[in-house]
């Protein structure tokens, strides 16, 4: 006996926003309707020692990056501008101008004097240092003379 399975032609059509959501998630969003901000795209790692954040500003003067943290969330923001004048151009898939923003929630407490910024070939390297209860601790275990 054969089944019928009612088939929903929409469904397609959802699985299709579904996937163009997430797609999309990642490129820019209007925040004030003057222009785009662009989610900032981040590595983050950490040691025994420290956090570090990298982020790629390719093309971007290092004044231009703000860094700040209050309580326990780190955020990056800045501007850029592409935009070559009086060209015709033949391929363009980079953003001419534009905002871009990143805010992390930091998961471990720091040390805020340690802080370090370095810009090297388009990179912005932060190092966060972690404060002394946030480091691993070794506790040696001690043999008892019996």
């Amino acid at each position: 006996m054969a089944l019928m399975v009612r088939r929903n032609p929409w469904r397609t059509m959802e699985l299709f926003n579904e996937m163009a959501n997430e797609m999309l998630r990642e490129f820019p969003r209007s925040e004030n309707g003057d222009g785009a901000t662009y989610r900032l795209a981040v590595d983050a790692y950490e040691t025994d020692d420290a956090v570090v954040i990298l982020a790629s500003v390719p093309g971007v003067n290092p004044e231009a990056i703000n860094i700040n943290l209050e309580d326990d969330v780190l955020t990056i923001s800045g501007e850029f501008n592409h935009n070559v004048e009086n060209v015709r151009y033949l391929i363009r898939e980079r953003a001419a101008q534009g905002q871009f923003r990143r805010v992390l929630r930091l998961n471990v407490p720091v040390v805020v004097e340690g802080i370090e910024a370095t810009f090297d070939n388009g990179i912005l390297t932060l190092t966060l240092p972690k404060a002394p209860e946030a480091r691993p601790v070794t506790i040696p275990v001690n043999k008892k003379n019996a």
